[in-house]
């Protein structure tokens, strides 16, 4: 019988380590469901993470009392059998409940009441049933009561490894090939699957185990010396839970600034979290001498882990360093993209895991401390647990928003390991162990003075290439002029020098800006100046209305805001922008934007964009949505089919959507990917290069645009300032930036990839493919892709131009390379004009087809002073035709 016993607690075990992987993957993607409906800001997921933990402490807490008063042990088994099943059962059902709730969230003004009763209504019911998990299981395995702390410890350990495990691959596997909907809805089959084995299992094994009456249990009362107060026991639990979830917390910031806050950095922190903890969990080993010996081996192990922890002071500033040299050299690589992620995990676990190993045994070990008899050991379990879940959403809470809002990344670190080391010091004082107690005030007084080195986090680390030095990060050669941790990212303004004779001239200084986050280069008010001002004045020149009403997407430098809001014809500006430390860094550089944070027609609104359009219920001339790069998390859903249905919504009539796309770090499939989501929605879309072929800038809309912009916007004077200096000498010349001007019929036709893939919420493909873009250094260009200028739309045309006008690029007026070329490098103003480097691609790779109106299109380049003269071009003869 016993064997039989033993197998069944075994099997057990089993279904708690799949419990806990399932359990993980759920709450990773209600998180992205979350972030969707109440924002991605840093306030929405304290809220989410904080109410899935209270879920979690209320359930541990009512079950453990609940389970105590039960008579039979498989009536135990049974409802932990009933909460597994209401688990698969809500992740079967969530699509539904969660568009119930987005109707419902619509209604109510956005308010942190609102967004809290919204995550309560989608997460709270199942993170209850799955915080009955651990009591109930504790209340039904154990077959004595001498085996209580070692079947915990082993229920507790695989349940962790298990989350370790669906942290992992939920989040950095599942989500990319699956999607939220069908990933959730999987994990609650398989669920479903574990409910049916458990009960085919109790059935089998009832004969042996589950008809034993609780109380017929071996009643001995654990009646060890125990030196330690109850009360001193559940502080030390919710202190435990609290200083575990801050360290995390701290780790998504050094992670972020290490891989740019893309949508791997959460399941990679959880799972390397998870993983530490549960494996100290399991290799805990039952002592069975007393408590005075146990109490001991909890100093020790409290010790390494705070010990350990203060030596990340060190080492946590150069991981990042390390990470991307060592990302550089795998980037060329075959399996360098996958190898990378095993790289990251052992440089960051080294880490990180010591500290977790034995933290993971420190609530056990509490547990095993406290004197248990037959009639609370269920109830004390659920206690532990509920302190510990308590500790954790007020660190969550505080740590994950409150605490950025006043104090750095160095002064959180360094609080962090101080209260370890003070919690590891009050265990010492009670032993009263003098030298190890003097130890540990020689470290507290190294950890004070040791200055955090932050080098690595005012450069682009992605750029690192060389290494230099085991702990010498490259300096950046531009002067720090603002660094600030807020409450959703590092923010760092650089000054860099430029020659007055490059400068714009809407600038009177001898220097720019950049602005970065968690180290990405955001952009800089001059050599980001053609982008930024571009995005803004097309749809304006574009637009009919007199008294335009415009809403921009991301606040960056600030530069796309004060150059609107010079302009004659624009009557407000909401700039909805997420991150407040950003906005307060656009303001230092206000100088360089035209005061766009402070300027009377501008007003900016802290919060996430989606959950705004969501919301909105005001109507634009024009929109602009100016993301970060589409693999950084939250910017993803700025590229999504349902944010781009919110948009149409938000459009007056014969308005224009305005979205700008990074070719840089995107292949040609995820380029294909971004517009054939926009076509899904809008079916215009007229697309200029903005700058260097790096950048494009679309114009979407529900109508056909005019064929040419209005003439007389360009009247303003700081469109007449700004002309010149793009290399623009008269304004119609803009329209030689066009990259194409398709309808939905024209793409459908072009499009090289027929699998209708589109990036949804919940099937968020560019997220995973754009971060392995970027690792990767993919780039693509329309100019210079062989199947797009070699389809046409007639005999004449390219269907790159499929407007079909007479300015069509033709092989004539580019025969004489080296006149061409001297012309581009004639600069018409500050900028070179990305058409030059166009025409100079073109005559390498291709002869495009002889028009029958070559001396027009000559004579029109000519007029638009593209070129000096149409004799500098002779015409090819017919050789060439």
């Amino acid at each position: 019988m016993k064997f039989k016993i033993e197998k069944k607690i075994v099997f057990f075990y089993f279904c708690s380590f799949i419990g806990g992987a399932t359990a993980l993957v759920m709450q990773i993607i209600w998180s992205r469901y979350l972030s969707h409906l109440i924002g991605a800001d840093a306030l929405a997921q304290a809220l989410c993470v904080g109410t899935f933990l209270l879920g979690l402490s209320l359930g541990y807490y009512s079950w453990g009392r609940w389970s105590q008063n039960l008579k039979y042990s498989f009536t135990a088994t049974y409802y932990y059998i009933l909460c597994e099943f209401l688990i698969a059962l809500w992740c079967l059902l969530f699509p539904f409940i969660y568009e119930y709730a987005q109707k419902i969230h619509s209604l109510w003004p956005s308010t942190i009441l609102s967004d809290f009763l919204s995550s309560n209504l989608l997460i709270l019911f199942p993170a209850f049933l799955m915080g009955g998990t651990i009591p109930l299981l504790t209340t039904s395995l154990p077959s004595s009561l001498k085996k209580v702390n070692k079947v915990h410890a082993r229920i507790y350990g695989f349940n962790t490894l298990g989350a370790g495990l669906g942290a992992i691959l939920g989040g950095m596997v599942f989500l990319q090939f699956g999607g939220l909907s069908f990933t959730l809805q999987s994990v609650g089959f398989i669920n479903l699957c574990l409910c049916f084995s458990m009960l085919i299992f109790v059935k089998y094994f009832s004969k042996y185990s589950v008809n034993i009456d609780r109380l017929d249990l071996v009643k001995e009362v654990n009646s060890e010396n125990f030196a330690l107060p109850r009360p001193t026991l559940y502080a030390a639990s919710f202190f435990t839970g609290l200083w575990i979830i801050s360290i995390e917390i701290v780790c998504f910031r050094f992670f972020s600034l290490s891989l740019g806050s893309s949508v791997y950095i959460y399941p990679m922190v959880v799972g390397i979290f998870v993983v530490g903890l549960g494996l100290g969990a399991l290799t805990l080993k039952e002592s069975n001498k007393n408590s005075q010996h146990n109490r001991s081996l909890l100093q020790r192990e409290l010790g390494i882990a705070s010990t350990f922890f203060a030596f990340s002071i060190f080492l946590l500033p150069y991981l990042n360093y390390w990470v991307n040299i060592l990302n550089n050299k795998l980037s060329p690589l075959k399996w360098g993209y996958e190898g990378s992620f095993v790289v990251q995990f052992l440089l960051y676990g080294s880490i990180l895991i010591p500290v977790l190993f034995f933290s993971g045994r420190i609530l056990p070990r509490l547990y095993s401390l406290y004197p248990k008899n037959i009639n609370n050991y269920s109830k004390v379990c659920g206690k532990f647990y509920f302190y510990n879940t308590v500790g954790s959403l007020l660190g969550s809470i505080g740590m994950g928003y409150f605490a950025y809002k006043w104090f750095s990344l160095e002064i959180i670190l360094k609080a962090l390991i101080i209260l370890g080391l003070i919690f590891y010091a009050y265990f010492i004082g009670l032993k009263k162990n003098e030298t190890t107690l003097m130890g540990v005030c020689v470290l507290l007084i190294i950890v004070l003075l040791t200055p955090l080195n932050r080098s690595g986090d005012v450069i682009n680390l992605f750029s690192v290439k060389d290494y230099v030095s085991l702990f010498q990060i490259p300096k950046h050669p531009s002067e720090l002029v603002f660094l600030e941790d807020n409450t959703l990212a590092t923010i760092s303004i650089l000054k860099h020098p430029a020659a007055r004779d490059v400068i714009p001239p809407i600038f009177d200084e001898d220097y720019y800006y950049s602005i970065h986050l968690n180290g990405k280069n955001e952009g800089g008010t001059f050599p980001d100046l053609l982008t930024m001002s571009l995005i803004g004045i097309l749809p304006y020149v574009y637009s009919t209305g007199e008294d335009l009403s415009i809403a921009i997407v991301g606040l960056g430098t600030g530069v796309t805001a004060g150059i609107l809001a010079q302009l004659e014809h624009v009557k407000e500006i909401n700039v909805i922008e997420i991150s407040e430390g950003l906005i307060k860094a656009s303001e230092r550089i206000s100088h360089q934007n035209l005061n766009a944070v402070n300027h009377p027609k501008v007003k900016i609104i802290k919060q996430d964009a989606l959950s705004y359009f969501h919301q909105n219920k005001k109507h634009y001339d024009i929109i602009i949505s100016e993301p970060s790069g589409n693999w950084t998390l939250g910017s993803e859903n700025l590229y999504s089919l349902d944010f781009y249905m919110k948009i149409k919504k938000a459009l007056k009539p014969k308005g224009i959507f305005v979205n700008w796309l990074h070719l840089y770090n995107n292949d040609k499939e995820d380029t294909f990917l971004a517009l054939r989501t926009v076509f899904k929605v809008f079916p215009y879309v007229r697309s200029y290069l903005l700058s260097g072929g790096v950048d494009m800038g679309m114009l979407i809309t529900d109508y056909p645009l005019n064929s040419s912009p209005f003439a007389h916007r360009f009247n303003d004077p700081l469109i007449t300032k700004l002309l010149p200096y793009y290399g623009f000498e008269e304004a119609p010349f803009i329209e030689f930036n066009q990259l194409f001007n398709w309808n939905r019929a024209d793409f459908t036709l072009i499009d090289p990839f027929k699998d209708q893939r589109i990036h949804r919420l919940d099937s968020p493909l560019l997220a995973y493919r754009g971060y392995k873009n970027r690792f990767l250094k993919s780039s693509y260009n329309f100019l210079r892709d062989p199947q797009i200028l070699n389809t046409k739309k007639s005999n004449n045309h390219w269907a790159l131009f499929s407007d079909g006008r007479s300015r069509v690029l033709t092989a004539e007026f580019i025969s004489e390379k080296q006149s061409f070329l001297k012309y581009c490098n004639k600069p018409k103003g500050k900028l070179v004009n990305p058409i030059c480097s166009f025409i100079s691609y073109l005559y390498d790779q291709y002869w495009l087809p002889a028009s029958k109106n070559n001396h027009l299109a000559i004579n029109g380049l000519v007029r638009f002073g593209v070129l000096q003269s149409s004799e500098d071009f002779p015409v090819l003869k017919s050789s060439r035709q």
